[in-house]
């Protein structure tokens, strides 16, 4: 369950007891969205986490860069393949292994994945919604 607010959330266990908050914060580098300051007595190995994500363009690449408490985590390429709204989405881990891709079409009405995997500890695993029209919102 969760009661919502615009500067942060309230989540509660199956108890009805907060486990966690999450404070939504505004960063002075334009750069920087969606940071969150996150207090949880559940489900994480330390119980104050600040996340953040930083938004650029490098070598002709949207570049979303995942962060924990300053520390790069993940980071995602996205490339505009120029044919019918195509786009190529590679991620990768902290050390630049690649760990994900998606190649997919966009227009107004829905995305549709045409091609993606995502790798794990037991090998790689296709997508299952590989041809699905997922409308927009």
């Amino acid at each position: 369950m969760e009661k919502e607010n615009k500067k942060y959330h309230f989540f509660y266990g199956f108890d009805s007891k907060p486990n966690q908050v999450r404070f939504h914060l505004e960063d002075d580098d334009p750069l920087v969205k969606n940071k969150v300051l996150l207090i949880s007595t559940y489900g994480f190995k330390t119980p104050v986490n600040l996340f953040y994500e930083k938004h650029f363009e490098r070598n002709n690449l949207n570049v979303v860069e995942h962060y924990s408490n300053d520390q790069l985590n993940m980071y995602f390429e996205t490339e505009n393949k120029g044919i019918d709204d195509t786009f190529e989405t590679k991620g990768y881990d902290n050390t630049g292994c690649q760990f994900f891709y998606r190649l997919f079409k966009e227009n107004k009405e829905y995305e549709m994945t045409i091609d993606g995997w995502v790798s794990g500890e037991n090998g790689v695993y296709p997508f299952a919604d590989i041809g699905v029209r997922i409308k927009k919102l």
